[in-house]
């Protein structure tokens, strides 16, 4: 039984660029079950797809590491929430589930409104700050500042 779920959407193009493979493969590698719920693919070359997709797994862990694979490829949980905060538990401390960066553009959801983030780069923390969030090397982060984790309120967005 599939105790553990989530829905994602990925857009962009999706078929030409082998993401849809490649989001689908490693859902299999991660021995998760899923159910295409949507596909609307785009017409021509300059139309998105946009795929929404039912993720089952056996335990939340396991759930919570494809996601950690999924979001860097393009997808984002369905349910639109806000970012989650929490604060650096020390300088240069982050939570365990910090939201580590590519270096795709990356947007957060902060209070209901899409927020681009500056600075983006690879392996990095996003602090949200005075003006917005940006991405910050790890030991840059001083103790209290507040940083996203888990996967709420990310879209990653791929370029073509």
């Amino acid at each position: 039984m599939n105790a553990f779920e989530q829905v994602v959407e990925a857009k962009g193009h999706l078929i030409d660029s082998g993401i849809m493979s490649r989001i689908l493969d490693r859902i299999i590698e991660q021995k998760c079950a899923f159910e295409i719920e949507r596909f609307d693919v785009g017409r021509t070359n300059d139309d998105q797809s946009v795929a929404r997709i039912k993720i089952q797994s056996t335990s939340s862990e396991s759930l919570k590491e494809l996601l950690d694979v999924l979001v860097p490829l393009g997808c984002y949980l369905a349910e639109e929430q806000d970012a989650r905060l929490e604060t650096a538990l020390g300088d240069a401390r982050v939570p365990d589930d910090f939201y580590s960066t590519t270096n795709y553009r990356t947007y957060i959801r902060l209070r209901g409104e899409w927020r681009l983030v500056r600075d983006q780069r690879m392996d990095a923390v996003i602090l949200v700050g005075q003006d917005g969030p940006r991405c910050v090397k790890l030991r840059n982060i001083v103790k209290g500042e507040p940083v996203v984790c888990g996967h709420a309120g990310i879209k990653v967005v791929r370029e073509f």
